[in-house]
């Protein structure tokens, strides 16, 4: 029980530093505005195509991925560094908690004050799709919002992770921009130059070797992207032939290794730190 008396009180302060309230309202206006945004493409470019709720997920699926990393930097960096740095920490272990409680009761926490904004958000984007997309079904947009969901709790347990490794909030700051710069503005550097070394310091002629591209599949959000993708083609009856890294299953092992390594080592830090 230690664990959710540790996540009740970090979503109760969420809320009431109003963080819970801005990102419910950032979501909503990314949902609805990229909903509206979407239902206009055909006007800005004719030759993007008929508009439909797949295309619509697709879509969204696009711009959800940059808010909810920038979201989970924002809200999770201080979670742990904050209270090592301020010294609440102590008071906080003075209770019956353990380190573990801590660390898994803030990723619960943070991960809720996640869930809410984005369920909240997702409900207000469904009523518009609604009114200005045929086709569109609950099943549909509920399949979306758990793959969203999940993203979600991925980046908060990397960002949580990062935050529990140090006892500095500038550190932590520092970290997970540097961090969410790699994944989200620079993995194909980071994968050209793996693909560089590799073929002895020169660039690749040709098509790319396979894991070549399976790295590139690796970051959390192309992960997320396949498993959107893996979710339409369930939805519509098909199930288009893909290379294995475009695939549900390895989505969710990229998923599982950005949540748990990052975990057991930034729990580590935490549990030898001296505080």
């Amino acid at each position: 029980m230690s664990v959710l008396a540790v996540a009740r009180k970090d979503f109760a302060d969420a809320r009431r530093s109003k963080a819970l309230l801005a990102l419910g309202i950032l979501f909503v206006v990314m949902g609805v505005g990229g909903t509206y945004l979407y239902t206009l493409l055909p006007t800005m470019d004719p030759e993007s195509g008929p508009i439909t709720p797949e295309g619509l997920y697709v879509f969204l699926g696009q711009i959800s991925a940059l808010f909810i990393a920038i979201s989970a930097v924002v809200l999770s960096y201080k979670a742990i560094a904050g209270e090592s740095e301020s010294g609440s920490a102590k008071l906080l272990l003075g209770l019956p908690h353990t380190r573990r409680d801590v660390f898994l009761g803030k990723v619960i926490g943070r991960s809720g004050v996640m869930f809410i904004a984005l369920l909240v958000g997702l409900l207000a984007t469904f009523g518009v799709a609604i009114a200005l997309l045929e086709g569109t079904s609950a099943v549909g947009f509920a399949g979306f919002l758990v793959v969203t969901m999940l993203f979600g709790l991925v980046y908060v347990t990397l960002m949580v992770s990062i935050s529990a490794s140090t006892t500095s909030t500038s550190r932590a700051a520092t970290l997970g921009i540097g961090l969410f710069v790699v994944l989200e503005l620079m993995w194909d550097v980071v994968v050209f130059g793996a693909a560089f070394v590799a073929n002895g310091f020169a660039a690749p002629a040709g098509e790319m070797p396979t894991w070549v591209m399976a790295l590139n599949g690796f970051a959390p959000t192309m992960a997320y992207e396949s498993a959107v993708t893996w979710m339409i083609g369930v939805l519509a009856g098909q199930s288009p032939a893909v290379p294995f890294f475009r695939e549900a299953w390895f989505a969710l092992v990229v998923f599982a290794v950005w949540a748990a390594i990052p975990a057991l080592l930034g729990y580590g830090r935490y549990r030898g730190a001296d505080l």
